[in-house]
C-alpha cells in the first residue's frame, strides 16, 4: 500500500471491489510485516468502505503484538468504528513477558468497543510458542537447502509452520 498517486489508489479500490462482488466474506490485512506495514489509515478506511458495501469483514493481522499492541488494537477498532464494518483481529496476543500481565486491560479495550456497538471479534491460537518471530529475525546464513530457506541445516528440522502474526 502507500500509493504514490491517486490513480494507483483508485486502481487499488477498484480491484478490491472484485472479490467482494464475487462473494468474498471479507479481506485481510497483514500490517505486521512488509509491505502491509506501510499501509496508511486512509487506505485502510477506503478498503473498509468497500467491505461495508458488501457486508464483508475487515480482518487484520495488527501492526504490533508486543509493546505497542494497545495502539494496534485501537487502530483496528477505529477502522471498524469509522467505516461501520465488522472487525476480526487475527491471533490476538501480548508478546513478550513484560506484557503478559496486561491481558485484562486489553480485553477491557475490546469490551468497551463492543459496548459502543463495534462488531469486533478476535481469535487466538492454542500454541505456547511458534517459530515465526525468530525465523524473521535470523539472517539467511547457514540455511539448509536453498538460499531462500530459513530452516537450519540441522537434520530433521522441518519447521512447524506455526505463525504468531
Amino acid at each position: 500500500m502507500a500509493y504514490d498517486s491517486s490513480r494507483q489508489f483508485k486502481v487499488f479500490i477498484h480491484t478490491s471491489e472484485t472479490p467482494s462482488k464475487a462473494g468474498a466474506l471479507g479481506m485481510s490485512t497483514g500490517l505486521f510485516t512488509a509491505p502491509g506495514n506501510y499501509a496508511r489509515r486512509e487506505e485502510l478506511l477506503a478498503l473498509a468502505s468497500v467491505l461495508r458495501k458488501h457486508s464483508a469483514t475487515y480482518a487484520s493481522h495488527i501492526r504490533d503484538e508486543a509493546n505497542h499492541v494497545f495502539e494496534a488494537v485501537r487502530e483496528a477498532i477505529s477502522i471498524g468504528e469509522s467505516a461501520g464494518v465488522r472487525v476480526q483481529i487475527a491471533h490476538l496476543k501480548l508478546s513478550g513477558t513484560d506484557n503478559w500481565g496486561d491481558v485484562p486491560s486489553l480485553l477491557s479495550l475490546i469490551s468497551e468497543a463492543r459496548e459502543r456497538g463495534v462488531e469486533l471479534f478476535c481469535d487466538q491460537y492454542p500454541y505456547t510458542a511458534g517459530p515465526n518471530p525468530l525465523r524473521n529475525l535470523l539472517p539467511r546464513l547457514g540455511a539448509g537447502g536453498s538460499s531462500g530457506s530459513h530452516a537450519p541445516a540441522a537434520t530433521g528440522w522441518r519447521g512447524a509452520g506455526a505463525r504468531t502474526g
